[in-house]
């Protein structure tokens, strides 16, 4: 997070949501990234060349963030919402569920809905994807499946000129950073959201190597972190674990998070006209994988009906989507931002935050430090869950 102080900027690294877009607001190249040992980058100012514009203030979106509302009444807003899938199954089977996001952006270049796209695509070098602006034509193939790694994904989000129309795949706090950072230079922007509960720093992808019996976990030459068919395997130099195993614990007890994410009430998106999410509860596992698409607004629902080599079926309700994205623990997240802000918040709640925090420490230095037997991994994940002490809508407090 990014703030003007005393003529000043200074940056909070415990706020920070990795998006990048700070990086690529600055025109005088003030900016730099130095990465840590958890893949987490701390923004440095060169005071030399820094004019104190508030350019990378303005766009950062650690500010608004946590004032993004989880509410019931977003539903009644929802046009349509089904499963979708790509229809070449090769591309299904290599994306993290369904390859639709593929599919709409490789379509809204070919059919002119757009001059440009912004994606993550794939590169050879940790941390194996990066940002890119596409004009032209897509390689669905080169398209990053879900990483979950600090990515500065917003980093390249540079151009000179305007641009008419240009559809972008991020996460909440990415689209809230590009839609500022993008203000009076894009006509039209089509956002596709990345439904994200929580980001992970290096900490998960150690995990993954231990679980793996390698010989320096930390220090891998390739992952991937989905694909293989839904929902997937987490693959680290070669080896490949289940991902229900690789994921049970780190993202069952929200462990090695992006500070960030600490801060971030609304996984749907920002403005969004599709949010595109995996299909717990709703697609069986060991097959190709299909993607709930949720549609937003009138160009969304085009989008999914017209894409070609885009199926959708459009037959989801609103309870099936909340049931698949476990919506009362998101709530009960939401309602923890406040005590991570050091807030007043009612008891339950404070007792909630700290039995997390209390769990979050241990369970992480005892996972980075030992190899466990696959069975006391399975006594982890099925550990009870601070959150289900705080009362969401309905319960007592």
């Amino acid at each position: 997070m990014l703030s003007l102080a005393s003529g000043s900027i200074v940056f909070r690294k415990e706020r920070c949501c990795q998006c990048g877009a700070c990086l690529a607001s600055c025109q005088d190249n003030a900016l730099a990234a130095t990465v840590d040992q958890d893949g987490l980058a701390t923004i440095r100012v060169a005071p030399e060349k820094c004019t104190r514009c508030g350019a990378c203030v303005r766009v950062c979106p650690a500010h608004q963030l946590p004032s993004l509302r989880l509410e019931d009444t977003i539903w009644p807003t929802m046009k349509e919402a089904g499963l979708a899938w790509h229809a070449d199954t090769r591309i299904r089977q290599a994306a993290s569920s369904g390859g639709a996001a593929r599919a709409l952006l490789a379509g809204c270049l070919s059919e002119g809905q757009c001059e440009a796209v912004y994606t993550l695509m794939r590169q050879k070098e940790s941390p194996w994807a990066a940002g890119a602006l596409i004009r032209g034509h897509l390689d669905a193939g080169q398209v990053a499946s879900s990483m979950y790694l600090p990515i500065t994904a917003l980093e390249h989000l540079r151009f000179t000129g305007t641009i008419k129309s240009m559809a972008i795949v991020g996460t909440t706090c990415q689209l809230l950073a590009a839609t500022k950072l993008l203000k009076g230079r894009v006509e039209t922007l089509l956002r596709i959201a990345i439904l994200c509960k929580q980001q992970k720093h290096l900490g998960f992808t150690r995990f993954a190597g231990k679980r793996l019996g390698l010989a320096e976990p930390g220090k891998p030459d390739r992952v991937d972190y989905r694909g293989h068919g839904w929902p997937g395997r987490v693959t680290v130099d070669n080896r490949s674990l289940e991902w229900e195993q690789a994921a049970a614990i780190p993202f069952g007890k929200r462990l090695w998070r992006v500070p960030g994410c600490l801060f971030c009430p609304n996984p749907l998106g920002y403005k969004a006209d599709i949010t595109l999410a995996d299909p717990w509860g709703l697609e069986p596992c060991d097959t190709a994988g299909k993607t709930m698409a949720i549609a937003w607004t009138a160009t969304g629902s085009t989008l999914l009906h017209a894409t070609p080599h885009l199926h959708f079926e459009p037959r989801l309700a609103p309870a099936d989507i909340k049931r698949s994205i476990d919506w009362r623990n998101l709530q009960r997240k939401a309602r923890l931002i406040r005590f991570y802000q050091g807030r007043n918040v009612p008891g339950r709640v404070a007792l909630g935050g700290h039995l997390e925090r209390i769990q979050t420490t241990v369970l992480e230095r005892c996972l980075n430090k030992w190899r466990l037997p696959g069975v006391l991994y399975k006594v982890i994940a099925h550990l009870p869950d601070p959150l289900h002490l705080i009362p969401v809508s309905g319960e007592r407090e």
